[in-house]
């Protein structure tokens, strides 16, 4: 505003364009000898708050003959709520994440964590959810993200229905010039395209019989699933857990599998969005005899476990740290599989610079030629050696060449598995890592520990080639992370309620980590192995992964302490003492701003000792 005051008019209004948190009006007298004051003071700064600000502007003549007041009103814009990005449309399965996000016409600063509520379902028993405040975007203070996680019997196929306002009960507070601004929402979007299924199938399992039989059993399986219908059915030998299905487990083809032999069965369902659930049935009915003893002058088999297999019918034999599933369709005569231990003649057979990350395991059968189909190799490592620029990976041994032979295969929860037509003696040894680039790391203030964390094995990228350096690191993720450089030993079964929509990549590490006292599920009984991690939790994750002693201090060094919680407080000093955490702009923690999986990979490498910082 730039003009001059006029004596017939007393009032004036300034508007500003954005908040301002104060204002400098700058004046000078026409009469020569005149004098000017500003609310009082010479000084021509005022403070200003929200809405309209009077400032008096008083005017002075020489010798004070005459005086003469004017009212300026500066009117400071209030942040209001402008629109709502909803969520993409789709189908949303436990563990996926609702992304909202609030854009208010001006920036805005938010203390705590307010939620936007919104309704699951429109019928009258629907439930109430709230998406968490999760921070904001780089760069764009007027926008507030929120996020929710689907959880166990979340069901809506029509839509969602959002609230009318945020909700930022006290400690939370969205303001503006340290003045609370509006929570209330502008129209919501159109959301009937966004469908929930967090519903799990049921399975039923019935045996053809109970009575005595030297027969095999025949498993019926049933399925139900109230919302995207089942996708996936597979079954496996012993007490399994849906983590070990990503890459363990038989199709089960028209409704049933053979049962060969007594034992614990489990069968896996699996909807069309990932949603997952395991049932147990146990056979005790097959009647066994001992095999006959050698005739006088044979010679003894081989030490190992004899498994007969037949034709028609899908087979999971195990031996002690390997797992062999055998498709239906892969004999096609009946034969007897040998499986033996052979670390020691694979030992004997390694060449110059090699080295066994595992047992070995000797494969035979009584019938010549090659399996009509692949069968899938599953073995456990047993040695995590592995230099910079190496992998694990599955090998067979070609006997006419007399050389190891490395077979296209993959690292998943402490084991290696890949595919074989014929049996030899395989093992799991290092081989080179070929070295990855992504599209989005060129430039990224995290490059360098993103390359190196690929090249290690600790991390790794997406199919399409990018990394989303950016993107917030979800629980799941860093659990597997940290399990990835410690190499913790296998944990047990997870007991989490929503312990069906652990990702299998995920299922062992956060066994692993939770055995090892890193990571803990939530009051509920839930881990929500989708859901953002915050600052806070990262850096007590990575305190405990350190093994660090709580610091005595009852303050953290960084100036917004009093928003870290005071339990977490003790393991967040001494992890900055020790380096593994440090502070943003500000010597500020934020511990509720969400960790980025560029930000988790530097955690890493600070834990692990090689920062480049």
């Amino acid at each position: 505003m730039d003009r001059g005051f006029d004596q017939n008019i007393g009032v004036y209004v300034a508007t500003l364009s954005a908040p301002a948190a104060e204002a400098t009006i700058v004046t000078s007298a026409s009469d020569a000898g005149a004098s000017v004051t500003i609310d009082g003071e010479a000084d021509g700064s005022v403070a200003l708050g929200l809405g309209r600000n009077p400032v008096d502007i008083r005017v002075e003549g020489a010798g004070r003959l005459w005086e003469g007041v004017y009212r300026l009103a500066i009117d400071v814009p209030t942040p209001e709520p402008a629109v709502i990005q909803a969520p993409d449309n789709g189908h949303y399965g436990i563990g996926d994440q609702l992304l909202f996000t609030v854009a208010y016409d001006h920036p805005v600063d938010v203390t705590g964590t307010p939620s936007l509520p919104f309704q699951i379902g429109a019928d009258p028993g629907s439930a109430d959810r709230s998406a968490l405040y999760a921070g904001k975007p780089d760069g764009q203070p007027e926008r507030l993200t929120f996020i929710y996680m689907i959880q166990s019997g979340d069901l809506d196929m029509n839509g969602l229905t959002l609230g009318s306002a945020i909700e930022a009960p006290a400690p939370a507070a969205i303001t503006a010039l340290g003045e609370a601004v509006s929570l209330d929402l502008p129209g919501p979007p159109s959301m009937t395209g966004i469908l929930i299924d967090g519903t799990v199938p049921t399975i039923g399992l019935t045996p053809s019989t109970t009575a005595p039989t030297r027969d095999a059993v025949t498993v019926t399986v049933t399925t139900d699933d109230t919302g995207s219908g089942v996708a996936a059915l597979k079954w496996a030998e012993g007490a399994q857990v849906p983590s070990y299905f990503a890459s363990g487990g038989t199709a089960i083809a028209g409704g049933t599998f053979q049962a060969a032999e007594n034992g614990t069965y489990t069968v896996y369902a699996e909807d069309g969005l990932g949603n997952a659930a395991v049932a147990t049935i146990a056979v005790t009915n097959i009647e066994t005899s001992p095999p006959p003893s050698p005739s006088p002058g044979t010679n003894e088999p081989p030490r190992g476990k004899l498994s007969y297999v037949v034709p028609g019918q899908a087979y999971t034999l195990t031996l002690d740290g390997m797992t062999l599933h055998i498709p239906a369709d892969a004999v096609k005569q009946a034969m007897t599989i040998t499986m033996r231990n052979a670390t020691g003649d694979a030992k004997r057979l390694l060449g110059f610079g090699q080295r066994l990350l595992s047992d070995a395991f000797d494969l035979t059968k009584d019938v010549s030629g090659h399996l009509a189909v692949p069968v899938q190799l599953r073995v456990q490592l047993t040695s995590d050696a592995l230099k910079e620029m190496e992998r694990p990976a599955l090998f067979y041994y070609d006997e006419t060449a007399e050389q190891w032979i490395e077979i296209e295969s993959k690292l998943e929860g402490g084991g290696v598995t890949g595919e074989t037509d014929h049996f030899t003696l395989f093992a799991v040894m290092p081989a080179a890592e070929p070295e990855k680039t992504f599209a989005d790391i060129a430039g990224h203030w995290a490059e360098d520990e993103i390359t190196e964390s690929v090249a290690k094995g600790w991390v790794s990228g997406y199919p399409d080639g990018t990394f989303l350096p950016d993107n917030p690191v979800t629980r799941a993720e860093f659990a597997v992370m940290l399990s990835n450089v410690l190499h913790w030993p296998t944990g047990s079964d997870l007991t989490f309620k929503d312990a069906a929509s652990i990702p299998g990549w995920a299922g062992g590490a956060i066994a692993s980590a939770v055995q090892a006292g890193i990571v803990s599920g939530y009051p509920d009984g839930t881990f929500r192995p989708g859901a953002s991690i915050s600052r806070m939790e990262t850096a007590i994750m990575i305190a405990r992964a350190a093994r660090l002693i709580a610091s005595e201090a009852e303050r953290t060094a960084f100036a917004d302490d009093g928003d870290i919680a005071d339990w977490a407080k003790p393991l967040i000093e001494a992890a900055r003492e020790a380096g593994l955490v440090q502070g943003l702009e500000g010597n500020l923690f934020q511990p509720q701003k969400v960790t980025t999986r560029a930000e988790a990979v530097v955690l890493l490498h600070r834990l692990a000792g090689d920062s480049n910082e």
